[in-house]
């Protein structure tokens, strides 16, 4: 139940690779936490390794306490165990960091596009949000696609959103948007309708 999810999960990441996201784009009233194949691959298959080495850890826990094996042997492995899952903790604590900047960067855009709603548009739709932290700079890349009359308030959108989360991280924030042009044709088909005449 610990190991299998997450092996399956990052097996789907890397065989979905970008299609993972971009196969649909989300409108900003239906932002979500999806992600790109690979991202979605590195977080499961650190989870699994935090599984299995909490697995590994617990059970040999267990069987030295239980007197199964030498206690030399057993100490030694569980010394090496723990090395393992300490070496863990940083990938793991950065992971959970980018999860939650991430998460705050999509709950920004949402609020956002509610509370600015000649700004942010509904035919908006965001294919791919990733964050990185190269320094103490938060960058933020976003792949969207918008309609030929929003086009001239993307770049206010992408300023408000800049200042928001610079004041609520409390950060530099450096956010990339690569906008895809969208020409917009309306159709309709029906039955026809009958004048009727008294």
């Amino acid at each position: 139940v610990a190991l299998v999810p997450p092996l399956a999960v990052t097996g789907i990441g890397l065989a979905q690779g970008h299609a993972a996201s971009a196969d649909v784009g989300r409108s900003l009233a239906q932002l979500g936490l999806e992600q790109g194949g690979r991202e979605i691959a590195a977080g499961a298959f650190l989870l699994f390794l935090t599984n299995l080495s909490g697995i590994v850890l617990v059970g040999g826990v267990v069987f030295v306490t239980q007197g199964y094996g030498t206690r030399l042997r057993g100490a030694l492995a569980l010394v090496v165990v723990a090395a393992v899952s300490l070496g863990l903790l940083h990938p793991l604590g950065a992971s959970l960091n980018r999860l939650y900047v991430r998460s705050h960067v999509l709950s920004v855009f949402a609020t956002l596009a509610q509370q600015n709603q000649g700004l942010f548009t509904r035919s908006a739709r965001l294919f791919e949000v990733s964050v990185d932290f190269p320094g103490d700079v938060v960058h933020v890349r976003v792949t969207a696609s918008a309609s030929r009359e929003r086009m001239p308030d993307v770049q206010e959108s992408i300023d408000l959103v800049r200042k928001k989360l610079k004041e609520s991280l409390e950060r530099p924030v450096e956010i990339e948007a690569r906008v895809v042009l969208l020409d917009v044709f309306d159709y309709r088909s029906g039955p026809k309708t009958s004048v009727r005449s008294d």
